[in-house]
């Protein structure tokens, strides 16, 4: 021990000549209500009205001398048979006999040198969201939005060169049977031998011009507080605000069950066009009324259905039962479903309707009133499909109203949850396993577009014991709507 001793003394000796001209004086503050010292967080809890100077190495607060010193130049020593610097444990384990020196600024024991670096001029980085000296992650939340460019080919955050390459000129393989653009797989799907080439910043396969394109200009974004370049995630972790996250959307909100409503863009009760989302009141009226074993047929109503309205592709003269009807409203987000299931149900509430158009009247004001009793207070709905039609309105709040009543009902979730029932595919991209912005904690909920209301997504979330719904509306492209979802969940999912 005394020859350790003697080798700690000297060490010491060693790092302060070349370091007590460059450390200067310590700055110290209070964060998140503990004292921190050059900005890393100590242990020691303070009030942020305390006093606090240093004096003789120590910390006085309030006039008070405290044990925690505060180093000038680094102190190592072994502490629990790992080195400590400055009185933290390293991740390094040494026997208490070993022969500790310092080399070319890293560690070396028993003349062997380690990976452990002591800085002479301290680094300072961000990694996944926090505050990093030296390498080693501090509890020092970055909480401000990071600034992103590329230079030189490389990702830069916040002035750091991150090992990130942008590829200038986009390179095209195939991986595990998919389209891969500089080494990163997308979702497309192709054989081996097909002939793949880019035209006019697209995959052309087989000479098929396909819809996935490659960006000659990268477009750099979060997704679910990753970086995603060209809409593709990458493994490097940003930190953003709740209100950059949503910029690219209208209006948003995010809802916790346990804490309420916990960010919103927008006022929760102004008008906004609901879109699809409408689908799901078409949904609880019909269970509300039909069996979900009765079988209907689709007839003259498919003749309302609006011209490029999306479909379940469903023919006149088929016959379902109420449970695949609902399963084609909800996945593709069938107008056919929808103009079907209110037709036939609309002349169960209405006997007397003379035709669809009377029968589907009748099914809509079922809509209004099941709103009313149901608490939605700024809604009114002119058709059952959602597509825009003036007068046809509901808000944020109402639409959470009907999302939480979603989530009680086995039935809805039990569908709106599956990534495909059948031949039909939910539009929903978060609960599909091949889609870049899939999310395993997504349990379902519904898409909506129209030109007026924009592309929206309403979606929940169980996640760490907690429920989350999330609504998303007016978002310039479809799959905005899927990356704004994602980055709001990711920062409230904790």
């Amino acid at each position: 021990m005394k020859r350790l001793k003697s080798i700690l003394i000297t060490l010491i000796l060693l790092i302060s000549i070349t370091l007590t001209s460059a450390c200067g004086s310590p700055v110290v503050t209070v964060i998140d209500g503990y004292l921190a010292v050059n900005g890393v967080k100590t242990e020691y809890l303070v009030d942020a009205k305390d006093e606090i100077i240093v004096e003789d190495d120590y910390l006085i607060v309030n006039g008070i001398k405290t044990e925690h010193k505060v180093y000038k130049d680094p102190m190592i020593s072994v502490i629990d048979g790992y080195v400590a610097v400055n009185g933290l444990k390293t991740k390094y384990l040494v026997d208490t006999d070993d022969e500790i020196t310092v080399e070319d600024e890293y560690l070396v024991v028993n003349g062997v040198k380690t990976e452990y670096k002591i800085h002479k001029e301290p680094s300072v980085t961000i990694i996944d969201g926090y505050l990093a000296v030296n390498g080693v992650k501090t509890e020092h939340l970055i909480d401000t939005p990071d600034e992103i460019v590329v230079e030189d080919g490389y990702l830069v955050v916040n002035g750091i060169k991150t090992e990130y390459k942008i590829y200038s000129e986009p390179e095209v393989t195939v991986i595990d049977g998919y389209v891969a653009v500089n080494g990163v797989k997308t979702e497309y799907l192709v054989d081996t031998d097909d002939e793949i080439t880019v035209e006019g910043e697209y995959l052309v396969v087989n000479g098929t011009k396909t819809e996935y394109k490659v960006y000659k200009e990268p477009t750099i974004s979060v997704i679910d507080g990753y970086l995603a370049v060209n809409g593709v995630k990458t493994t490097y972790k940003v930190q953003m605000s709740a209100t950059e996250a949503a910029s690219p959307a209208r209006q948003a909100f995010v809802y916790d069950y346990e804490d309420g409503l916990v960010f919103s863009k927008g006022n929760m009760n102004d008008r906004i066009y609901p879109a699809s989302i409408t689908k799901l009141v078409t949904a609880m009226v019909v269970i509300e009324r039909a069996s979900l074993d009765t079988v209907y047929t689709a007839g003259d109503e498919l003749s309302l259905v609006s011209s490029g309205a999306s479909s379940a592709n469903l023919k006149e003269g088929q016959s379902l039962a109420v449970r695949k009807l609902l399963e084609g409203l909800l996945l593709p987000s069938g107008c056919d479903a929808a103009y079907t299931l209110a037709a036939n149900v609309g002349k169960v509430i209405n006997p007397e309707a003379a035709d669809v158009n009377a029968a589907v009247s009748a099914f809509v004001g079922e809509m209004n009133a099941w709103a009313k009793r149901n608490g939605l207070t700024n809604s009114f709905f002119k058709n059952p499909d959602g597509f825009h039609a003036e007068g046809h309105y509901s808000s944020m709040q109402d639409i959470l109203t009907v999302a939480k009543l979603c989530k009680k009902n086995e039935t809805i979730m039990s569908i709106v949850g599956k990534a495909t029932i059948s031949s039909w595919k939910n539009t929903n991209k978060l609960l599909h396993t091949s889609s870049p912005y899939y999310n395993a904690n997504c349990i379902g909920f519904k898409t909506g577009t129209t030109t007026q209301a924009g592309n929206c997504l309403l979606s929940c979330f169980t996640v760490n014991g907690k429920t989350l719904i999330i609504g998303v509306f007016g978002t310039s492209t479809t799959n905005l709507r899927f990356e704004v979802t994602n980055n709001l969940y990711s920062l409230y999912k904790n």
